[in-house]
C-alpha cells in the first residue's frame, strides 16, 4: 500500500499529479540553471539583460500559486541571481530574486486569506513580531523615510518566508527533495569557482563591471580569493560551508550510489573552500560538522570520523600556497583583522548598550546606503550614525550592524531569536525517532551552527541576500520537525494505490 500525503494535510501536492509536478519542477529548475551557467562577465546588447530578467521570472510565476513547487526554484536559482550584477543588469533586473520572493509571499497571503486557513503557531512567531515591530519604528529614526523603507527591507526581506514554511510544512520526502536540490546547485557553483580559480588565479588586478561600474576582484596578500557566481569571496566561502554541512548530513542518511554522490559533492565543496582564502568558511564547516557529529555520534560514529577525516585531508590536497600562508598567520599578532575585530568587539557592545542604547536608526548603515543610491542614482552618505563625533564605519557583526541601528532592545531580540530557535529545534530532535530524517534534522542543525557563529562572531557588517533567504527558510523547516515527522502519520491511500 502506497501511502500519499494529501493536499491540506501536512503536504503541499494534491496526490493526483504530485509526480508529473516534481518533474514539471526539475524541467523547470534544470532550465534556470541552464541560462544561469552560460552567464558571461559582462552582456553588451539590451535585448539579452532583458531575457536575463524575463526568463526566470516567467518561468517562475506560474509556480508562485504552490509555495513548495515556487520555494525549491527560488533556492535553486538565487545563488546565481548575484551574477546578473557582473552582468551589467540594471537594479531591477539585479534583484528578481527579491522581486520573486515578494510575489511568493503576497500569492500565500492572499490564499491564507481566502480560503480562511488556521494559523500555524510557533514558540518563535511572537519574538519575531516584536523584532519586526522594533525594526518598523526605527524607521522613523532613519536618516531620511526612503533610507528607512530600504534597510527595512535589506533586514527583514526574506523573514516572511519563514512564515510561509511553518504554515506549509514538508512531508519527508519533499524535504529530502529539498535539501537534494541546494545541494547540487552548490555542487555547481562549486565548479564554476574552480574554473574561475584555474583560469584566473594568476591574474593580477581583475576588474568585473557591476551595473556599469567597475569593481576590482578581492585580493589577498595579493592572491586571488575564488568568488563564483556571488558578489564576495566571503560570502561564498559561508554559502559552501552551509552546504557542506547539508551534503555531509545526506551522505550519511541516504544509501547506495546516493551517500557516493553526496560524499563526492562534499568532496567538491571542501576542495573549493580553500581556493576562497576567507576564514569565516573553514571555521563554519568545522562548527557545522562538528555539530552533526556530536548529534549523530551514536548512529554513525565510524561514518563521523571517516567523512571529517576526508574533510581533512581534502582541505589539505587542495590547499593553495597562499591558502596555507593565509592559515599560518591567522589569529596571531600579524593578523590585523584578528586583533582588530577583537577591540571592535568591545566597543561594539559598549555603544550599542552603553553610549547609544536607543540605537541610529533602520538604514543607517552602509548597504541601505549603497542600494538606494542603486534605485535613485543619486550619492548616499554611507554612514550616518555617529558616535563621540566620528562615524560608526563598521558593526563588525550582524547583530551589532541591527544593534547599531535599533539599539540594545533590538540587539537582544535578535539574540532571543537564535535561542528559541535552537531550543525548540533539540526538543524537536530529541523527539525524533532514529533514522534518516532525523540525520537531516541534524544537518539543519548543524546549518543553524553555521549561522549562530556568522551573525555574531564573524566580520558580516551587512546583509547577504542569499544566506538570509536560505537561513530563513531552513529556520522554518527547523521550526517545523514535529509536524514533519507526523507529516507519514497523516498521509492517507489514494482508491487506487496499491
Amino acid at each position: 500500500m502506497r501511502n500519499v500525503t494529501p493536499f491540506g494535510a501536512g503536504g503541499w501536492l494534491h496526490p493526483a499529479g504530485g509526480r508529473g509536478v516534481s518533474r514539471r519542477l526539475a524541467a523547470v529548475i534544470a532550465a534556470l540553471l541552464a541560462i544561469e551557467a552560460a552567464l558571461p562577465f559582462a552582456l553588451h546588447t539590451s535585448f539579452r539583460r532583458v531575457a536575463l530578467l524575463a526568463g526566470p521570472l516567467l518561468a517562475l510565476a506560474p509556480l508562485a500559486y504552490f509555495p513548495w513547487l515556487s520555494l525549491p526554484a527560488l533556492l535553486s536559482y538565487a545563488p546565481f541571481a548575484p551574477a546578473l550584477r557582473f552582468a551589467g543588469a540594471s537594479t531591477l533586473q539585479s534583484l528578481s530574486k527579491d522581486v520573486f520572493a515578494l510575489l511568493l509571499v503576497a500569492v500565500w497571503s492572499l490564499r491564507v486569506l481566502v480560503e480562511r486557513r488556521r494559523w500555524v503557531r510557533t514558540p518563535l512567531d511572537v519574538w519575531l513580531v516584536l523584532f519586526m515591530a522594533l525594526l518598523a519604528l526605527q524607521v522613523l529614526r532613519a536618516p531620511s523615510l526612503m533610507r528607512g523603507v530600504v534597510g527595512l527591507k535589506v533586514l527583514i526581506l526574506y523573514v516572511p518566508i519563514y512564515f510561509l514554511v511553518t504554515n506549509n510544512a514538508p512531508t519527508r520526502s519533499q524535504l529530502r527533495r529539498v535539501l537534494w536540490l541546494v545541494v547540487l546547485v552548490a555542487a555547481v557553483t562549486a565548479l564554476y569557482g574552480l574554473w574561475q580559480y584555474v583560469t584566473l588565479h594568476d591574474q593580477k588586478n581583475i576588474a568585473i563591471t557591476i551595473e556599469g561600474q567597475q569593481s576590482f576582484v578581492s585580493l589577498r596578500n595579493g592572491s586571488f580569493r575564488v568568488f563564483s557566481t556571488f558578489t564576495h569571496s566571503v560570502v561564498f566561502s559561508l554559502y559552501l560551508s552551509l552546504m557542506l554541512v547539508l551534503a555531509a548530513a545526506l551522505a550519511l542518511a541516504e544509501s547506495g550510489w546516493r551517500r557516493w554522490l553526496a560524499i563526492g559533492i562534499a568532496g567538491l565543496l571542501i576542495g573549493v573552500l580553500p581556493l576562497t582564502l576567507s576564514r569565516i568558511g573553514w571555521i563554519g564547516a568545522a562548527i557545522g560538522l562538528l555539530v552533526i557529529g556530536i548529534l549523530t555520534m551514536k548512529r554513525s560514529r565510524i561514518q563521523i570520523i571517516a567523512l571529517i577525516a576526508l574533510a581533512v585531508i581534502l582541505f589539505i590536497g587542495f590547499a593553495t600556497p597562499a591558502a596555507r600562508d593565509t592559515l599560518s598567520w591567522s589569529f596571531t599578532s600579524e593578523d590585523r583583522s584578528y586583533v582588530e575585530r577583537t577591540s571592535i568587539y568591545y566597543w561594539g557592545h559598549r555603544m550599542v548598550f552603553v553610549e547609544m542604547p536607543l540605537g541610529c536608526g533602520v538604514g543607517s548603515m552602509k548597504d541601505a546606503a549603497d542600494l538606494l543610491a542603486r534605485l535613485t542614482k543619486q550619492p548616499e552618505p554611507p554612514y550616518t550614525c555617529y558616535w563621540n563625533g566620528f562615524p560608526v564605519t563598521s558593526s563588525e557583526t550582524m547583530a551589532l550592524a541591527i544593534g547599531t541601528q535599533t539599539g540594545a532592545a533590538g540587539y537582544l531580540l535578535y539574540a532571543i531569536l537564535h535561542i528559541v530557535i535552537w531550543r525548540e529545534g533539540l526538543r524537536s530532535y530529541r523527539r525524533l525517532a532514529d533514522g534518516p530524517f532525523k540525520i537531516m534534522a541534524a544537518g539543519l542543525l548543524g546549518y543553524l551552527a553555521i549561522m549562530t557563529f556568522s551573525n555574531f562572531v564573524s566580520s558580516s557588517t551587512q546583509a547577504y541576500p542569499v544566506v538570509d533567504l536560505y537561513f530563513w527558510a531552513f529556520v522554518g523547516l527547523i521550526m517545523s520537525l514535529d509536524r514533519i515527522a507526523a507529516s507519514t502519520k497523516l498521509a492517507r491511500p489514494t482508491p487506487h494505490s496499491t
